[in-house]
């Protein structure tokens, strides 16, 4: 990559950074209703977020996965289990279409965040935008739990 690339894609970057700044407060303020858990913890979306990519796994692959304490994923695996997002079978640890449906409920006020962030923006611009990440999108790899409000597929 030459230095001009590296600049724009560090611009890129920064507006993207930007971007997800506007949007995290209203992720952080959504979780616990979209958990119905006031207590909801980062930690559990990403034990939730692993086992979307997984699928069904063992509590000891869950935990390399997740770079967790055995304590600390005890604790979380109990609280969604606890919550009906999980459910711990044979000894591995699966989504339920709860889980799954929390995680769309999440999804979809991310989305309305990113709508609501770029109301003030012109059309010819948001038309271009869209176009743009359309192309873009094509080179970098896709995210399994990528447009779950539009799946209906549990976890996907």
């Amino acid at each position: 990559m030459t230095e001009l690339d590296q600049g724009t894609v560090l611009d890129v970057a920064i507006g993207l950074d930007r971007m997800t700044a506007l949007v995290a407060g209203v992720v952080c303020d959504t979780i616990p209703s979209a958990f119905s858990d006031d207590k909801f913890t980062f930690v559990e979306l990403s034990v939730l977020r692993h086992l979307v990519i997984s699928g069904p796994t063992t509590f000891d692959a869950l935990k390399r996965k997740a770079s967790v304490t055995d304590e600390l994923l005890t604790e979380v695996m109990w609280s969604l289990c606890d919550g009906g997002s999980i459910a711990d079978e044979d000894g591995r640890l699966s989504l339920t279409e709860k889980g799954a449906d929390n995680l769309r409920r999440l999804q979809a006020s991310t989305t309305s965040a990113y709508v609501d962030a770029l109301q003030d923006v012109p059309p010819d611009l948001l038309r271009g935008l869209a176009k743009s990440l359309g192309e873009v999108l094509r080179h970098v790899p896709a995210h399994p739990t990528a447009n779950a409000s539009a799946c209906d597929q549990p976890g996907c």
